[in-house]
C-alpha cells in the first residue's frame, strides 16, 4: 500500500510533531486507559497545532498509537500527525500516521526543511479550499475599490452590520455573471458589513484602492435594493494571483462531450 503524502496526512490530521517515544503502556492522564500501543512522547520539534496546545519541544504527549503502523519502542524517533482527544495536564492524541519521506527528513536533514515542507503543505491545502470556495460563487472577479459609501443612514443598533457598498472597477470575470461588467470590463456595486461586532467582525472590508479577487454572491431580497452582490465569508477577499490559479483549473478542465 501506498505511503500516504505529506499533503494528506496534514489533511487528515490537526497536530503535528517530532518526538522521542519515552515509554509504552503508560501515562501521566489519569482518564487514559494505558495499553502496548499506548507511548508517551518527548516532543522534540512541533509542525503544527491549535493555539491552546503545548507542543513545546521537552513537553510530553500521549499518543494513542494507530494499530495499523508499525510498532514504536522506546527511544525511537518520528514524525506523528494526530488529532486530539483530551486536553489535560497532559495532552493525549490519536496518531493519524506517519510518513516515510519525513521521517526520512528527521534523520538526514535540517528540522527547518521539515517545518518548511509541512508549512508548504499546509499553504497548498488553504489555497485548495480557496479555489473550492470560489467555485461555489455565483461570480468571481479581479479589480480595485474606486468608492466607499455607507448603504443607509438608519440609526445602528447593537449588532447591527452597517452595511456598506464597495464599488469595484473590474477587469477580468472569472466566473459567473456580473451585471454591468463585459468583456472590456467596467464597474460594479458589492455590499459588505462594516460593522467590527464579533458577529461580523471576520467579514471582508475593502478599503479604499484595495485590489484583489473578490468572491461574490447573490445579495438577498433586502441587499438586493442596496448592491446586487455580496461579500459575506472571510474568504471572499484574496490576492489578485489568487485568479490565476482558478482561470488555470478552468482553463484545464475536460470539454464535455456529451452529445
Amino acid at each position: 500500500m501506498a505511503q500516504p503524502s505529506v499533503n494528506e496526512l496534514i489533511a487528515r490530521s490537526s497536530i503535528a510533531f517530532v518526538g522521542t517515544v519515552r515509554s509504552l503502556g503508560q501515562s501521566p492522564e489519569p482518564d487514559v486507559e494505558a495499553d502496548e500501543r499506548t507511548a508517551l512522547v518527548q516532543v522534540e520539534q512541533p509542525l503544527r497545532g491549535p493555539d491552546p496546545v503545548d507542543l513545546s519541544p521537552g513537553s510530553s504527549v500521549v499518543v494513542q498509537l494507530d494499530p495499523g503502523l508499525p510498532a514504536l519502542g522506546p527511544g525511537e524517533r518520528a514524525t506523528f500527525f494526530a488529532d486530539p482527544l483530551i486536553y489535560g495536564n497532559t495532552l493525549v492524541v490519536r496518531e493519524i500516521g506517519r510518513s516515510e519521506q519525513v521521517d526520512a527528513m528527521t534523520r538526514g536533514a535540517a528540522a527547518g526543511e521539515l517545518g518548511s515542507s509541512v508549512a508548504e503543505a499546509e499553504e497548498r491545502l488553504a489555497q485548495e479550499a480557496v479555489i473550492e470556495h470560489a467555485r461555489g460563487a455565483d461570480a468571481v472577479v479581479r479589480g480595485h475599490v474606486i468608492a466607499l459609501r455607507a448603504a443607509a443612514s438608519s440609526p445602528h443598533r447593537e449588532h447591527d452590520p452597517q452595511w456598506w457598498v464597495a464599488r469595484l472597477d473590474v477587469d477580468v470575470v472569472a466566473l459567473g455573471d456580473v451585471p454591468g461588467v463585459g468583456d472590456a470590463g467596467g464597474e460594479v456595486d458589492v455590499l459588505y458589513a462594516n460593522s467590527i461586532d464579533r458577529r461580523w467582525r471576520s467579514w471582508p472590508k475593502p478599503k479604499a484602492g484595495q485590489s484583489g479577487m473578490w468572491i461574490l454572491h447573490r445579495s438577498d431580497d433586502a441587499g438586493a435594493r442596496l448592491a446586487p452582490l455580496a461579500l459575506l465569508h472571510p474568504e471572499d477577499m484574496q490576492p489578485s494571483l489568487q485568479i490565476d490559479e482558478l482561470l488555470g483549473e478552468a482553463a484545464g478542465e475536460p470539454e464535455d462531450d456529451t452529445p
